[in-house]
C-alpha cells in the first residue's frame, strides 16, 4: 500500500506544479496586457483624440470664416445700395426684390433687417417656401406692424397687421 500513496502525491505535486505555472503564466499574460495599455493603447488613444479635436476646429474656423466673410460681402452691397438710395424702408416691393436672391444664395443666412434713423424698418426673413416682410413704421412702433408674405417668384400672396410687444 505505500506505492499508492507515493504515486498520489507524485500526481498532486506534478498537479500543483502545473497549476501554479499556468497561474503564473496568466499573471504575466495579465500584466503583459496592462502594461501595452497604459504604455501604447491610452496614450495612442489621447493622440487620437486631441488630433481630431484640432482638426474639427479647424474646419468649424474654416465654415464660420467663410460665412462671415459672405455675410460681410453682402452687408457691403446692401449698404452702397443704401447709399446710392436704392433700398428704403418705405418700399416693401423694391426692397424684397433686391435682398431675396441675395439671401437665397445664401441659405446660412435667415433674414435681413433695414433700419432708418426715423424708425422706418423692414424685416425680411425665410418662410417655408417663400419669404415674410415685416413694415413697421415710427407711428406704429410698439403698437403693430404690417407682415407680407410672398411665395418664392416673390409675388405678394397675403398680408395681416399683427401687434407689437
Amino acid at each position: 500500500m505505500a506505492a499508492p500513496a507515493v504515486l498520489r502525491s507524485r500526481s498532486t505535486l506534478a498537479r500543483s506544479l502545473l497549476l501554479r505555472t499556468w497561474a503564473l503564466l496568466a499573471m504575466c499574460l495579465a500584466g503583459l496586457a496592462l502594461g501595452w495599455y497604459l504604455v501604447v493603447i491610452r496614450p495612442a488613444t489621447s493622440a487620437l483624440a486631441e488630433d481630431s479635436l484640432a482638426a474639427a476646429g479647424a474646419r468649424i474656423g474654416d465654415l464660420v470664416s467663410r460665412d462671415l466673410r459672405a455675410a460681410e460681402s453682402l452687408l457691403v452691397t446692401a449698404g452702397a445700395w443704401g447709399r446710392q438710395g436704392r433700398v428704403d424702408a418705405e418700399d416693401s416691393d423694391r426692397f424684397v426684390a433686391l435682398m431675396a436672391p441675395l439671401l437665397a444664395a445664401h441659405p446660412r443666412i435667415s433674414g435681413v433687417l433695414l433700419a432708418e434713423e426715423d424708425g422706418h424698418e423692414l424685416f425680411l426673413i425665410r418662410d417655408g417656401d417663400g419669404w415674410r416682410s415685416r413694415r413697421t413704421t415710427p407711428a406704429d412702433i410698439g403698437q403693430r406692424s404690417a407682415w407680407l408674405r410672398w411665395n418664392a417668384d416673390l409675388v405678394q400672396v397675403g398680408a395681416e397687421w399683427q401687434k407689437s410687444g
